[in-house]
């Protein structure tokens, strides 16, 4: 009918081929080219395009695009996955602006923000989300998240998985800081009442969202704690003792019920217990969860039919309760072929294992 719908953010193009995803919400494009019925309907779509921004100034450049595929079957991120940050855009104006799938920032006391790719700060895949801020007088500032990528509805029930965990780490060590945060569609926003401490090492963090650990940061709507229709996710700083300048990074965030698995809570966490992959056939990454019955030395190894080590995946000290850990195969330069593979969870005198299946 000749409406003309363009999404409201870019993508900035690198010099090696990278996947980037669009997810065809209403919220998430603008009409440009209102000549229809000015309703978003994606019934009667007629062309697709890729707009070049750019200006006289910029010289001769050169775009490349390949394999553009239209789906109602993809899904980047499993039910229990907010998101790994992978496939992830960050708006710098604000979360008024952001659309699903989106990281934006909040508050005025900011040196940068954004995705990085630097493999020193990333904990798992080749993406995390960062804040530095200079602390100087101030104690306001955030990150926050839009539900709603690919696979996800953008408003979402958690009332059945309150748990959220992530992994997260800072330039100061004990010395950072933070809670988690969520908005309702109603506009109501809630925070954490305890804050939890950083650490310079990447580790796992969890919080959870219950009415009598909560507050009540506004009350737009209703002002009822509910998690029938979260909207966003966040992350609130607080200062630390010092004033200069403290860098944040976060990566894999997840929810759960009270093991991060469709399992009963008090059962799984009384046993030594090693889940099944997903997704699994895999490529190239999956995610590995577990529970300890008690705190001690964890080790995950992967090897391959013929029994070879093919990686270690974890080797520490960790607590009681529900972890994962993601497998990679780029990591190891994409040289791994297809075929069945397993891992194997130790701890103590305990051991699992279990089987899966890279398809490439």
């Amino acid at each position: 009918d000749g409406d003309y719908w363009q999404s409201k953010t870019s993508f900035d193009l690198s010099t090696d081929y990278t996947e980037n995803a669009v997810v065809l919400y209403e919220s998430s494009f603008e009409n440009i080219g209102n000549k229809g019925n000015g309703v978003f309907n994606l019934e009667s779509v007629k062309f697709l395009e890729f707009l070049i921004e750019g200006s006289a100034s910029d010289g001769i450049q050169t775009y490349y695009f390949d394999d553009v595929i239209l789906s109602e079957e993809n899904t980047i991120y499993t039910d229990y996955q907010i998101t790994t940050i992978e496939n992830d855009i960050y708006e710098n104006g604000g979360p008024s602006s952001s659309s699903p799938g989106e990281w934006t920032r909040y508050g005025a006391i900011l040196s940068a923000a954004g995705i990085t790719t630097d493999a020193a700060n990333v904990y798992s895949g080749s993406k995390a989300v960062y804040y530095t801020a200079n602390w100087n007088n101030g104690t306001f500032g955030g990150l926050r998240y839009q539900l709603g990528a690919l696979g996800q509805g953008e408003i979402q029930d958690w009332s059945s998985t309150p748990i959220i965990s992530f992994w997260a780490k800072t330039n100061k060590n004990n010395d950072a800081p933070i809670k988690l945060e969520i908005l309702e569609e109603d506009g109501d926003r809630w925070r954490v009442k305890d804050a939890i401490n950083l650490t310079n090492q990447y580790e796992e963090y969890t919080f959870t969202l219950e009415a009598n650990n909560v507050t009540g940061i506004e009350t737009a709507g209703n002002g009822i704690f509910e998690l029938g229709s979260v909207k966003f996710v966040g992350i609130s700083f607080e200062k630390g003792s010092s004033s200069d300048k403290f860098s944040y990074y976060f990566d894999d965030f997840e929810r759960h019920n009270s093991t991060g698995v469709e399992e009963d809570h008090e059962n799984a966490l009384q046993n030594f217990r090693l889940f099944q992959n997903y997704p699994n056939p895999f490529n190239p990454n999956t995610v590995i969860g577990y529970t300890l019955p008690r705190t001690g030395h964890v080790t995950l190894k992967v090897y391959d039919i013929l029994g070879r080590e093919i990686g270690l995946l974890v080797n520490r000290l960790q607590q009681a309760g529900y972890h994962h850990v993601e497998f990679n195969t780029e990591r190891f330069g994409g040289a791994l072929p297809s075929g069945i593979y397993f891992y194997v969870l130790s701890s103590g005198q305990l051991q699992e294992t279990k089987k899966f299946v890279l398809l490439k």
